[in-house]
């Protein structure tokens, strides 16, 4: 599907979708749990399609309805032969983990752009607890045979977080604890703690240490209910969308919410966007913009439409700590850069960030997604305050996500058609 994207001014009131990261991890909990576990308002995407097509391949009887899904979980996990993760990383990693808890062996795999999506640190410190795994250069397919044992293991925190949180999930499963190492600083910090605030819900417990995190073992999960909260994530392209090209009110993000990208919100205030969040209601005004310095540690799937709203504020904008984002669904660095540039942005990349000098006007283009929902997300952004038709070539890939991007657009006033 292609959809043309015209400059636009957009006016009006939308609901966040739900959150992507709570319900894959809302899934795979009850998956765990011996019982029967109900998740209200879940996100319904490829990516959660996929979990939820994992959960029933280890056992788990799952009925999904308009706004509810009920997940009970097995006795005693399956040990399915073969797991299709599509393009869901989540996914994948956290069944690899999970896999390794059978006797095996289970092969995961995935479409072509997560078969590039390296697993190598999370595939060593299964080896290290007694799983047995064979992969292609530590890509997908990955085929693991358990069970696992405890015992200590290492990995780097700087990789990946879903590494850590596929650990937090299956190791308390485990007949004896495990002691997780991890040799370099923790990246996404928020995701790992969502993990963990997720398992608490279950009565699964683990903690911090000064080295990495102790995971104590055997523990029971026990089944618990779920309230999916808005997604930021999602979100950042409606209130971006906002800062550059109108007045949006976005309802169900909660103020407190421990999701990494609630930080979308400091960021666009730090373009000098005007926006107010009472409740569970952030409004995003446009108007004057300036420079900033974002630091993506933490905040990787913020890049892109960060970079869009870049390409109009005064002066240059420096993205840092962004390397990781040269192993998602796409090297985000290079095609962020490469399809704003398309559109007329000013962009440098650099080792593990880049460099948008603003403002810019922007034109329409004709835009390569790279089979990358991020990417055309942004894109769709700056297209609203660009200068004639911008086509966003297989816009589908947006399902992964945000099944409902553009028609959520529209809705505030974007002059949006499919192809």
């Amino acid at each position: 599907m292609n959809v043309v994207v015209r400059k636009s001014t957009l006016h009006g009131t939308v609901r966040a979708p739900p959150s992507k990261s709570h319900t894959h991890r809302a899934l795979i909990a009850a998956l765990l749990s011996r019982g029967t576990s109900t998740i209200e308002g879940p996100l319904s995407c490829d990516d959660t399609q996929r979990t939820m097509g994992m959960c029933r391949s280890f056992g788990a009887k799952v009925a999904h309805g308009s706004d509810r899904v009920v997940v009970t979980g097995p006795t005693v996990l399956d040990t399915p032969e073969h797991i299709d993760c599509g393009g869901s990383g989540t996914t994948l990693r956290i069944a690899t983990a999970i896999a390794a808890l059978t006797p095996g062996p289970v092969t995961l795999d995935g479409d072509g752009t997560l078969r590039k999506r390296p697993a190598t640190d999370l595939i060593r410190a299964l080896e290290a607890l007694g799983a047995q795994c064979r992969s292609p250069g530590g890509c997908p397919p990955i085929t693991v045979e358990g069970p696992m044992r405890g015992g200590s293991t290492s990995m780097s925190g700087s990789t990946s977080s879903q590494y850590v949180s596929a650990l937090l999930f299956a190791c308390p499963c485990l007949d004896a604890p495990t002691r997780l190492h991890l040799t370099s600083p923790l990246v996404s910090r928020p995701y790992v703690e969502m993990t963990r605030t997720v398992l608490e819900r279950h009565q699964v417990t683990s903690s911090e240490t000064a080295e990495g995190f102790h995971i104590p073992a055997p523990q029971r999960y026990r089944p618990a209910d779920h309230v999916i909260e808005g997604d930021y994530s999602s979100a950042a392209t409606l209130l971006a969308a906002g800062a550059l090209a109108g007045d949006v009110r976005v309802t169900s993000l909660h103020r407190n919410s421990i999701q990494g990208d609630a930080r979308i919100v400091g960021l666009l205030k730090g373009f000098g966007a005007r926006i107010k969040h009472h409740d569970d209601i952030c409004h995003v005004c446009r108007g004057p913009l300036g420079a900033t310095v974002i630091d993506a540690t933490h905040v990787p799937d913020l890049v892109p439409v960060c970079a869009a709203v870049a390409t109009q504020a005064q002066g240059v904008t420096r993205i840092i700590n962004a390397g990781r984002l040269r192993h998602k669904e796409s090297d985000r660095l290079e095609t962020t850069a490469r399809e704003l540039a398309v559109m007329g942005a000013h962009i440098d990349v650099t080792e593990d960030g880049m460099n948008v000098t603003g403002p810019t006007p922007l034109h329409g283009a004709d835009i390569e997604t790279h089979n990358d929902h991020r990417i055309a997300m942004a894109a769709a952004v700056a297209a609203l305050v660009a200068e004639g038709d911008t086509i966003l070539h297989d816009a589908q890939c947006v399902e992964k996500s945000y099944p409902h991007v553009m028609r959520d657009l529209r809705t505030l006033g974007a002059d949006i058609d499919e192809l």
